[in-house]
């Protein structure tokens, strides 16, 4: 696998680009600290754990491309406290492409204490472009300690539903009434395509 830091450093040739898109409730951010001093068990890799996403309201995961098809796909979302000592503080909802897959998630309680890293991990997530992943505070104002923050999202595809199309526009008259174009099938599964094309003007 390949972890890619948000935001990008600088957008030089070498560097591979991650168009994330982001929403945080007020005053929330990107946050970083020096990976090695960073303290976080219940993790071989502390220091993914090292930045977040402070105030996470919704954020967005480019994952296909318009024609590509849709596919499912294995999430795995990292979370770590290193605010809070006690559970009940910090506790919200989790949803994925705008369904709810977790209620009243509490940080603190999954992990068994603060500055222990927890993982929650969900199949068969549909997508057809983004993945899109969204922290819902259970309060209506939240305390500095009770906001949502995310440090970490990984993602596998787990197989292709469907093959991917692009068809030409046509617009035909009496001064043109033959058009040619091209239809494009995009095919991302571990097999060859076998079967029929049918198409319906």
């Amino acid at each position: 696998g390949l972890w890619l830091g948000y935001p990008r450093p600088y957008s030089g040739r070498l560097v591979l680009g991650l168009k994330l898109a982001a929403s945080f409730y007020p005053g929330g951010r990107f946050i970083r600290s020096d990976s090695t001093y960073t303290n976080i068990s219940g993790t071989d890799d502390p220091w993914l754990f090292a930045s977040a996403a402070n105030r996470l309201r919704k954020c967005e995961i480019p994952l296909l491309e318009e024609n590509d098809g849709t596919a499912l796909y294995r999430v795995r979302l990292g979370f770590v406290d290193t605010v809070n000592q006690e559970p009940g503080r910090r506790v919200f909802d989790i949803k994925l492409q705008g369904k709810l897959v977790e209620e009243n998630f509490d940080i603190i309680k999954a992990a068994g204490g603060p500055n222990r890293a927890v993982f929650r991990e969900f199949d068969g997530v549909e997508v057809t472009d983004k993945l899109a992943v969204e922290l819902i505070a259970k309060v209506a104002k939240p305390q500095e300690n009770q906001f949502p923050l995310l440090q970490t999202v990984e993602v596998n595809r787990q197989r292709m539903l469907s093959l991917g199309c692009s068809t030409p526009d046509f617009l035909t008259s009496s001064m043109e009434p033959k058009q040619s174009g091209q239809i494009e099938l995009v095919n991302l599964r571990d097999t060859p395509f076998e079967g029929t094309l049918q198409c319906v003007v």
